[in-house]
Parts: C-alpha cells; sequence; structure tokens
C-alpha cells in the first residue's frame, strides 16, 4: 500500500529592522531530505520529502508497505533582499529558519 500526501508548510515571518527571519517547522524529516533553494533571485522554494518503507516477513507471508509525504513551500523575499547573504539552518526539532538580510 503506498499513501502519499503533500502539505503546504505554515511559515512565521518576523520582521525585524536589521533582516526579516522566517520559521518553517517540517515534522518529522531530517535535514538530509530537506532542500532550500533560490528562484529567480526574488523568490525561495523549501521543498521536503520523507519516504517510508517497513517489511515484515514471516513463515506464509510478507507484508511490505511504503508511505512518502511532502512539503512544499515558496514565499517571495523582499525588493531590497541581499540575496548573496542569505542563512538558512535546521533544528533537531526540524525548524528551519531563514535570514535574510537586506542591503
Amino acid at each position: 500500500m503506498l499513501w502519499t500526501h503533500h502539505l503546504d508548510l505554515p511559515v512565521l515571518i518576523m520582521r525585524r529592522l536589521v533582516m526579516p527571519i522566517y520559521k518553517i517547522t517540517i515534522p518529522n524529516v531530517n535535514s538530509e531530505d530537506v532542500k532550500i533553494q533560490m528562484e529567480d533571485k526574488k523568490y525561495v522554494r523549501i521543498i521536503a520529502e520523507k519516504k517510508e518503507r517497513r517489511e515484515d516477513k514471516r513463515k506464509n507471508s510478507y507484508v511490505m508497505e511504503s508511505s512518502s509525504s511532502g512539503y512544499y513551500r515558496r514565499f517571495c523575499l523582499p525588493e531590497n533582499a541581499n540575496v548573496n547573504q542569505i542563512n538558512a539552518s535546521m533544528e533537531n526539532n526540524g525548524v528551519v529558519t531563514i535570514a535574510v538580510p537586506k542591503n
């Protein structure tokens, strides 16, 4: 059985004088499964995908279950964003922080 679902991620935007900070919580996903990409120097795209597979082998039966979940979020950067200085990090609890310095 294959279950697949894709969810939009809520984004907390903290407006600061020096730079806006975006915080996105991505549940149950490891940092290696998260991609943060720039698009056209005015958008940030966050894509996360988690795949799981479970096998149960018994004497007279074999059961395999797979599941996949994906997360996607794209947001527009401020016009005065310094795209060369954007910093992104992910904490152990699944929170992605993106700091966007201004020019």
